[in-house]
């Protein structure tokens, strides 16, 4: 048995909230598929369908990244026309998320698993199957104080994506990062 696995940032309870009013009605006026806000985050690795008997070892590795804590700013927002992804992200990313990355990238790397090492692009999805960017307003910003990282399966449905949390690394607690 295995299980689709990606590693993101996770946002709590009030950031979700903020993005939401943040980001209003813009999903919307893209046309397309709005991504339901349980299901923000930030994506630093996608791992692809990973054996079940994996995760037992990618967690106890997880747990030895140690997170530099950061701030991303999210202030725009783009669209890709190819693969249709309407999106809020940041202008820049700090160089403590890159680090981040690059020390996941090494678990992963010592654990054998490939994954995609195309440039990162920090962002969260807020809508699928866009094909242009409308004229909007620009969006206020948002700073997501960024001291941990969630490992994530996700389940394709016909309603789309389903996320379910398998555990928190850093300085969160283990909890669901949704029950805050």
């Amino acid at each position: 048995m295995s299980q689709r696995l990606f590693i993101a940032l996770w946002p709590d309870a009030a950031l979700r909230r903020q993005l939401i009013e943040v980001t209003g009605d813009a999903a919307d006026l893209c046309g397309g598929r709005a991504v339901p806000p349980e299901n923000y985050h930030v994506t630093l690795s996608f791992l692809g369908d990973q054996p079940a008997v994996a995760v037992e070892a990618l967690s106890a590795a997880l747990d030895r990244v140690q997170v530099p804590a950061f701030t991303l700013t999210l202030n725009h927002y783009d669209c890709w026309p190819e693969p249709g992804i309407f999106w809020f992200g940041p202008d820049d990313w700090p160089d403590t998320c890159r680090l981040l990355v690059t020390r996941i990238d090494r678990v992963l790397d010592a654990l054998d698993i490939r994954v995609d090492k195309k440039e990162l692009k920090p962002h969260i999805t807020l809508a699928r199957k866009v094909t242009v960017l409308p004229e909007l307003p620009a969006p206020a910003a948002v700073d997501w104080p960024v001291h941990d990282f969630v490992l994530v399966a996700s389940t394709v449905t016909q309603q789309g994506s389903e996320y379910s949390i398998i555990r928190r690394f850093g300085g969160g607690s283990r909890h669901d990062p949704n029950q805050d």
